[in-house]
């Protein structure tokens, strides 16, 4: 039997230690001076990030940015045209704005097939130059196909062995990134801001596990930003009843929308400070108003 083999023992180098944080203060100047370069700002003047301090109002919170998915047909685009309007849809490849057909305000949708559009799209609603108060990205499954696509485009640029059908670790990466940096751009803007994306769920039935099992289809990564990027998330579903009357027997279709606590649905809602009560587990029929009723503690 061979002997075990031992681990090196780690030694420290002060000098090289404190060569190396002498390197990093020069590295943090270096960015100091550079941000005032670029910004015209010293970083050190706090004048000017005390002008920007403002209260937490109802206000300064007016608009509400939320995530909804679930399974096709479970009335996801549905809730999407109960959001004040005008509003308008971007529709990623997903040709499935009839249900928002006949909704009270304007509705108007924007088919979004390349990458390209998609961020134009952003600059003009960042412009402010449109009627819009609210808009819905319908879906994110979708955009990240496009942006997967674009990127794996640019890449065959510089390499012609480029396979196409066969995304790289580099390209999912570039998709995290990219992913990440478009939903906050989105979420920033001054409006309504709702991203939709389809349903995706786990074999993990571990049952001391905490991390839920049923959640958006997006990559892991971009489930972390876009989870502490919006004020509510919430997984549609549809609920089937036999309702009796009259002696007979009807079926009841409801639309839902899961919202409290859980641990197998990826949910979210945030409460106002002192409310005393927990969120609903799920809401029949769910609007815009009745989600932003909870958000105020109306319930």
């Amino acid at each position: 039997m061979a002997p075990k083999s031992r681990k090196k023992s780690q030694t420290i180098d002060l000098d090289e230690d404190l060569d190396t944080l002498d390197t990093l203060d020069d590295l943090g100047d270096d960015v100091v001076a550079t941000t005032q370069e670029a910004s015209g700002l010293s970083v050190m003047d706090t004048a000017e990030f005390e002008d920007g301090i403002e209260d937490i109002t109802e206000e300064s919170e007016s608009y509400v940015k939320g995530l909804v998915y679930g399974r096709n047909g479970t009335g996801k685009t549905r809730f999407g045209s109960t959001l004040p309007g005008p509003r308008i849809f971007l529709d990623i490849n997903d040709r499935g704005t009839r249900s928002a057909v006949g909704a009270q305000g304007i509705n108007k949708k924007r088919p979004i097939d390349t990458f390209d559009l998609f961020q134009m799209a952003y600059w003009y609603l960042k412009s402010g130059n449109h009627p819009y108060v609210s808009v819905v990205i319908d879906h994110l499954s979708n955009l990240q196909k496009l942006m997967l696509n674009w990127i794996m485009k640019k890449e065959s640029n510089w390499d012609p062995l480029k396979d196409m059908d066969m995304p790289s670790k580099r390209d999912y990466g570039g998709l995290s990134q990219l992913m990440q940096r478009w939903i906050l751009d989105f979420r920033n803007l001054p409006m309504n801001v709702l991203f939709v994306a389809q349903e995706n769920s786990s074999d993990d039935d571990d049952i001391d596990s905490d991390v839920p099992t049923v959640f958006p289809q997006v990559t892991r990564s971009v489930r972390g930003i876009i989870g502490g990027a919006v004020d509510f998330i919430g997984q549609t579903y549809v609920r089937e009843s036999i309702v009796s009357k009259d002696g007979k027997e009807t079926k009841s279709t409801k639309f839902c929308m899961r919202l409290g606590p859980s641990s197998k649905y990826t949910t979210k809602i945030r409460l106002p400070v002192g409310c005393a009560k927990q969120a609903p587990a799920a809401i029949v029929n769910p609007t815009f108003e009745s989600i932003n009723k909870l958000m105020r503690g109306e319930f």
